[in-house]
């Protein structure tokens, strides 16, 4: 028998592709992005191309919110917890090349650092009848430049907006996640979530790792990157 005869079936390609912000648009992409934001927006102004791979660097919040803002007229958007932690059972993407905010964590209305955030997320969802605590996809939020709110814009709730719940979620060891792709915290495991106890906290997937903390929302690194994702029929 010729065993390499067969093969003429009907496979089901992935629907659903990942890519971080490069190739021949992530150019054109961060053009418009920077034409968008205007000077002294340091919160923003964190994207930055790298030279030799052409890979657009960096990574926070309202980088990856305003990302979607720019993207979603195109059928583009950022990547949910649960697409990321898909995307790594699937070895779709290197863990290395994972260093992305994918949401916000409201636990309370008050938080030391970022209580602008903290009080209009927790009014906005309590308005829609959302208990907290619960992870807010960065997919569910878009940017309103506002002069003299704390980093001269808010954070609006779509009216679309999807979110999940998170009453179990805490630092600990894991090594599964939920359908919503949050963490099951277990007495052992190979994966970590590091938290702490603030009142709203950047929630990243960093490698197969998860870290729920508060503190510079602004905050970003070369290591950080936006992973995007489109649709294909």
């Amino acid at each position: 028998m010729d065993e390499s005869r067969f093969g003429d079936f009907k496979w089901r390609k992935p629907r659903l592709v990942p890519s971080l912000l490069e190739g021949l648009d992530a150019r054109f992409f961060l053009e418009e992005y920077k034409k968008l934001i205007d000077e002294g927006e340091e919160a923003l102004d964190v994207l930055k191309p790298n030279e030799k791979t052409g890979v657009i660097e960096g990574s926070n919040p309202f980088a990856v919110i305003f990302t979607n803002h720019i993207l979603r007229s195109s059928g583009i958007r950022t990547a949910t917890p649960r697409e990321i932690e898909s995307f790594l059972q699937q070895e779709v993407i290197e863990p290395s090349r994972v260093h992305t905010d994918t949401g916000i964590f409201l636990r309370a209305p008050e938080d030391r650092r970022n209580g602008d955030i903290a009080k209009s997320l927790y009014e906005q969802v309590t308005q829609r009848g959302i208990e907290t605590p619960v992870l807010i996809p960065l997919t569910s939020l878009d940017i309103v430049f506002e002069e003299g709110s704390q980093y001269g814009f808010k954070l609006r709730l779509l009216p679309d907006a999807v979110t999940i719940p998170t009453h179990n979620l805490r630092a600990g060891n894991f090594s599964e996640c939920n359908t919503g792709g949050i963490p099951i915290i277990r007495e052992s495991g190979d994966r970590i979530v590091y938290a702490d106890d603030s009142g709203v906290a950047r929630y990243r997937n960093v490698g197969r790792d998860v870290v729920v903390q508060g503190g510079s929302f602004e905050g970003s690194s070369k290591a950080g990157r936006i992973i995007i994702v489109k649709e294909f029929n």
